[in-house]
């Protein structure tokens, strides 16, 4: 049974079909039925740009999932200003997204935007490798949009021989972190199979919709996320306050403009802890990420305040370990987590991914350990790494950082002093 969320506004759910036969769900519409509802029975209401028409729900990767509640206006400044921001053009241009639609990454960039546009696009309504190559070869897409597990996964594994991809002219990815290490590899892949273009990385929250940053057309600066889209500021306010850090350091990171979202549904104080007037009267949302700007605009994102790890009273940055293990030359990828500890109150693990034919050992965890330890603090070192085949994985293409803190995982751990 569908139960409408209570003050969602929300009069029917519609059922798409998939094709096959769909089961009747109690308290839902299927869509043939939804088109034969005459408009004329009732008058029409009076809607403005600012009233609601999506209620995009973050992607709980750190905790408990909250619906973003999105206007038109919201919708259409993102689309436009990533139009502006990326210089995309209507004219012969065909985009493939390869992003989930209950994601505002996917709904808006992959579908709003090229609507809005004109623009031919591409969807993949279920993913694998083989209908990605397929549709790659077949529409030859000269825009593409994708998460970083989508790209690493695709181009990392086995390509079709003689794949050329000189009919790419923009590669766009966002929705999570692309470490240097894999956007590098990734660049020299494309580049040998003759795509010019290289992947312009961003950063954005499902309060903000999609894009918030991205990395200006001809930058490549070592780990930024890029300037922020045509009308959106940033601001970097010390941890818990709302007074501005100095330039370079960590701090929150704040966004103001059009693209930010009405409130939390049915969530009163979670919205006014996160939307705030600060002392310059202009309404800040309060994003729950580290990073810092530099001189130039430029934001480096580190981590989700909720995953920086407070060991023995110093602050931990995951990001920053992840950066150093995923450099290691027997590591594939890693995700670094905090986990309670009754004198620490919490401490460092290390979940890796090894790569190829590297066995998993003590010995092999030691052998990282010591490496590592030559390029980060003894507070930060991890004290027990977990080899993995798989990292557990959310609906919307992301780690699941509180399974990998809390949950069951499946794995060979080794603790280290």
């Amino acid at each position: 049974t569908v139960n409408l969320p209570v003050g969602s506004g929300l009069e029917n759910i519609v059922l798409v079909p998939s094709g096959r036969a769909s089961p009747a769900v109690p308290g839902a519409v299927m869509w043939d039925d939804f088109l034969k509802l005459s408009a004329g029975d009732r008058p029409m209401p009076q809607v403005s740009p600012y009233d609601p028409v999506s209620v995009m729900y973050t992607g709980g990767t750190t905790g408990t999932s909250k619906g973003a509640v999105l206007s038109s206006i919201n919708f259409n400044a993102s689309a436009l200003g990533m139009k502006i921001s990326s210089g995309l053009q209507a004219d012969g241009q065909k985009m493939l997204s390869v992003l989930p639609v209950f994601h505002g990454f996917g709904l808006c960039t992959g579908i709003h935007l090229p609507v809005m546009m004109g623009m031919e696009m591409v969807l993949l309504p279920s993913f694998s490798p083989e209908a990605f190559f397929r549709a790659l070869i077949s529409e030859r897409p000269s825009v593409m949009f994708g998460v970083p597990t989508v790209y690493e996964k695709l181009f990392a594994g086995e390509v079709p021989p003689g794949l050329r991809l000189d009919f790419i002219t923009g590669l766009f990815c966002g929705g999570d972190s692309l470490s240097s290490e894999a956007k590098t590899g990734l660049d020299e892949f494309l580049q040998s199979r003759g795509c010019k273009a290289r992947i312009r990385v961003g950063y954005g929250c499902t309060e903000c919709l999609s894009a918030v940053t991205l990395m200006p057309e001809g930058e490549d600066r070592f780990r930024s996320v890029g300037t922020p889209i045509q009308w959106n500021r940033i601001k970097i306010v010390k941890a818990g306050t709302e007074e501005e850090a100095p330039c370079g350091c960590n701090g929150e990171i704040c966004v103001s403009g059009p693209t930010v979202m009405l409130r939390y549904l049915n969530q009163p104080e979670e919205t006014a802890q996160t939307i705030r007037v600060h002392s310059d009267g202009v309404k800040w949302l309060h994003t729950g990420d580290v990073g810092h700007v530099d001189e130039d605009g430029f934001l480096y994102f580190e981590c989700r305040i909720k995953r920086m790890i407070i060991t023995s009273g110093y602050n931990v940055y995951p990001g920053e370990i992840e950066k150093r293990l995923n450099a290691d030359p027997l590591v594939k990828a890693s995700y670094v987590v905090g986990v309670p500890d009754s004198v620490k109150v919490s401490r460092v693990r290390a979940c890796l991914i090894l790569k190829d034919g590297v066995e998993k050992t003590e010995k092999t965890a030691r052998e990282i350990n010591d490496r590592l330890a030559e390029t980060i603090p003894m507070y930060s070192r991890p004290r027990e790494y977990v080899f993995m085949d798989a990292f557990p994985m959310t609906k919307t293409g992301k780690v699941s950082c509180r399974t990998l803190e809390i949950g069951d995982i499946e794995g060979i751990r080794i603790s280290l002093p």
